[in-house]
C-alpha cells in the first residue's frame, strides 16, 4: 500500500491535481487489476491516471479516448475493442483486458449516466443494457463486451424528448440525491420491456436489486407504475 501512496504523492498533480477526478475515476482502476503483480500495476496506474487527466481536460466532445502512446517513455501494448454504444460504433484502446465496461463508458467515452457505487454488482447504480438486457457494468470486463451492443441512460432519451420511464421519474420527482436514479430507470425499463403491465408486487420485485440510500422507494415505485400506464 505504501508504494501506491508514493505514486500518488509523486505524480498526483500531473495525474489529476486540477482535473476534478473522483474516486471511481482513479482508485476505481485498482479494482480491475488488484490480482496483478505490483510491477504491472505500477505501470498501469501511472498510464491510466495520466490518461484520465488528459481525457477530462480535453473533453469527450473532441473524441479523446485512451492514450495511443504510453507516457514516461514506457512501451505498453494497448488492445483495441470494437462495440456499439447507444446505436453508434466505437473503438477504444485500453490497458488490461479485464478493465470493466463502466470505466470505459465514463472515462473514455464521457458517458456519466452509469455510476460507480460498489464495484461489486450489488447496488445497481452502474446498470446498462447489454444486448437489451440489464447488466452491471462495473463487473463486465471489456473482453466480454467486444462486438456487443450496449445502451446507457443517455441512449434512452434526450432532455427534449425523454423516454417514457424518464418522463415518469421527472413527473413523480422520484429522486433525492439522484445517484441511484440511473440504475432504477434502467431496471424499470428492463422490467417494462418484459412485463408491460406489471403489478405493484412485480415492480417491487423488479427493483429489489437496486439500492436507494435516500429512501425514495415509494416515489420510484409510483413512477414505474405511471410509466406502465403511459
Amino acid at each position: 500500500m505504501l508504494w501506491m501512496l508514493a505514486l500518488v504523492r509523486r505524480y498526483g498533480k500531473r495525474m489529476w491535481g486540477h482535473r476534478g477526478l473522483g474516486y471511481d475515476d482513479v482508485f476505481g482502476e485498482w479494482t480491475a487489476i488488484r490480482q496483478r503483480r505490483r510491477g504491472q500495476f505500477a505501470i498501469y496506474f501511472c498510464v491510466e491516471a495520466i490518461d484520465l487527466g488528459r481525457t477530462r481536460g480535453s473533453g469527450a466532445d473532441e473524441g479523446v479516448g485512451p492514450l495511443t502512446t504510453a507516457p514516461l517513455g514506457m512501451e505498453v501494448s494497448m488492445p483495441k475493442y470494437n462495440f456499439q454504444v447507444n446505436g453508434r460504433p466505437v473503438t477504444v484502446g485500453i490497458l488490461g483486458r479485464g478493465q470493466p465496461l463502466l470505466y470505459v463508458l465514463r472515462n473514455a467515452l464521457g458517458l456519466h449516466g452509469a455510476k460507480f457505487g460498489c464495484g461489486l454488482a450489488q447496488c445497481g447504480a452502474c446498470t446498462v443494457f447489454d444486448r437489451r438486457k440489464a447488466a452491471r457494468s462495473c463487473v463486465i470486463p471489456m473482453r466480454v463486451v467486444a462486438g456487443r451492443a450496449v445502451t446507457t441512460l443517455e441512449g434512452l432519451g434526450t432532455p427534449e424528448k425523454p423516454d417514457v420511464v424518464q418522463a415518469a421519474f421527472i413527473a413523480e420527482q422520484a429522486a433525492q440525491c439522484g445517484y441511484c436514479t440511473n440504475g432504477m430507470i434502467m431496471a424499470a425499463k428492463s422490467l417494462l420491456n418484459q412485463t408491460p403491465n406489471p403489478t405493484l408486487d412485480q415492480v417491487k420485485q423488479g427493483l429489489a436489486g437496486n439500492l436507494c440510500r435516500c429512501g425514495t422507494h415509494t416515489r420510484i415505485v409510483q413512477a414505474v407504475m405511471l410509466a406502465a400506464k403511459a
